[in-house]
């Protein structure tokens, strides 16, 4: 399918009202200014609301102009640049962030094809026609969050289109719209299973998406006994989205068209159809061979991957890599992280590393490697006692720091950056 041949009508539900395929058209002479319309790449900030952004990337599309739709999070901030952006590809569609969770986000460009086929292929696993109503609650400088516009466009579905996560909203609508699709991260479910206390959600939601981060056991169990049509999802921007789906994390099916192979070191690389170009603002230096290798390690077998860790972020442990996620799962998955008054002892965690440091056992002298440290909210000594008793020795942090927040990006994923900052500012005042 070409760009000139997409014929979808996509309807939107924007704070109560409705908008029909030809409103939205007509929203284009609101919204997109007089001054932008010749220009080959356009720059949206955070001060365009989310609807003027979704009617952006409808209009660039159509009319071959790259959206660059950009956070506040974003160290890019001046549109004089974004005409190059632009002129890396002819069919660049968007110039968006990569997350950043574990470096700096890098511009990564996407092209009108790699749109395209990345709709054709998730349909195949993820079926949306004209009766699918998507919630869309992920920000739209995110990749998820926009493909899930395309999705929609594509398949002459309809949006419910909300600024942003807010829980008790999104469990209202959820109900009052029929919703039959949505996209969140692990900690958005986490929020709206513990607001509607576990309740079994309206026989209308059919697929609930949950990627960005590693979804735990224990919250995948609770999620699934409520009722909720729980698909994991992996991917990232490079990927147009999307690379693998599946209801378990052990057996995640590889979309269709993708091509998939292990480095020596287990780490993945990708080709197919949805795959990036470029980056604006990097040398390509992760191409090999037109492969596009990732930093992630992963298990591959028959059209299938489970997820191991960021290679980048394996904490050394006792001779052995262990993904900082792995550790973070077995805090989460033990839901008796309560005291005897039933009150919680740990409300959030993240787990990271003394880099390039090692320590020893006091018995024996040994070196162990890495020094696994925690970043947690909640009760020191109450903790303390809990991790002694439950998790294994191996496996338990050997330094607690108390932070007042979780460093989190705009969708609820831990930023794995600013959590080593936390650690390497610690141990350098300390």
């Amino acid at each position: 399918m070409k760009a000139s041949e997409i014929k979808g009508e996509l309807i939107v539900y924007y704070q109560t009202k409705l908008y029909s395929w030809s409103e939205l058209c007509l929203q284009t002479q609101n919204v997109i200014l007089p001054d932008k319309s010749n220009e080959s790449a356009v720059l949206i900030t955070q001060a365009q609301d989310v609807f003027a952004t979704l009617i952006y990337l409808l209009y660039g599309f159509k009319e071959k102009i790259t959206i660059f739709p950009v956070s506040s999070e974003s160290s890019v901030t001046d549109s004089s640049d974004i005409d190059s952006f632009a002129a890396n590809s002819f069919d660049t569609a968007l110039a968006i962030a990569t997350s950043g969770s574990q470096a700096k986000p890098k511009i990564a460009l996407i092209s009108r094809q790699n749109i395209i086929a990345h709709c054709q292929s998730f349909v195949k696993v993820i079926p949306i026609d004209h009766s699918s109503v998507w919630l869309n609650c992920m920000p739209l400088n995110h990749i998820a969050g926009v493909m899930i516009v395309y999705r929609c466009w594509f398949n002459n579905a309809s949006i419910v289109l909300h600024d942003n996560f807010h829980t008790e909203k999104v469990w209202q609508d959820i109900k009052l719209y029929a919703v039959s699709h949505i996209s969140l991260v692990p900690r958005m479910l986490f929020k709206l299973l513990e607001f509607s206390q576990d309740a079994k959600p309206p026989e209308s939601l059919k697929y609930v998406i949950v990627g960005g981060d590693r979804l735990s056991d224990a919250l995948y169990q609770q999620a699934v006994s409520a009722g909720w049509p729980i698909f994991i999802s992996y991917g990232m921007t490079e990927a147009s989205s999307t690379i693998a789906i599946g209801k378990t994390q052990e057996k995640l099916k590889i979309l269709d068209g993708l091509s998939t192979q292990l480095t020596g070191d287990g780490v993945l690389k990708i080709k197919g159809p949805t795959i990036f170009s470029a980056y604006a603002d990097f040398k390509m230096e992760l191409y090999e061979k037109k492969w596009f290798v990732t930093h992630d390690r992963v298990n591959l077998k028959n059209g299938y991957l489970s997820i191991i860790g960021r290679n980048d972020d394996m904490i050394i442990c006792a001779g052995k890599n262990i993904a900082p996620e792995f550790i973070e799962s077995l805090f989460i998955d033990s839901s008796a992280l309560l005291n005897q008054t039933s009150s919680y002892v740990l409300a959030d965690l993240a787990i990271g590393k003394y880099q390039n440091s090692s320590y020893s056992d006091n018995d024996s002298k040994q070196s162990w490697g890495d020094l696994i440290v925690a970043l947690y909210c909640g009760d020191v000594d109450e903790l303390e006692r809990w991790i002694k008793k439950n998790i294994q020795t191996a496996y338990q942090p050997r330094c607690l720091l108390s932070v007042k927040k979780i460093p989190r990006n705009s969708i609820g994923k831990i930023d794995r950056k600013a959590v080593q900052t936390i650690i390497s500012n610690y141990y350098k005042n300390n």
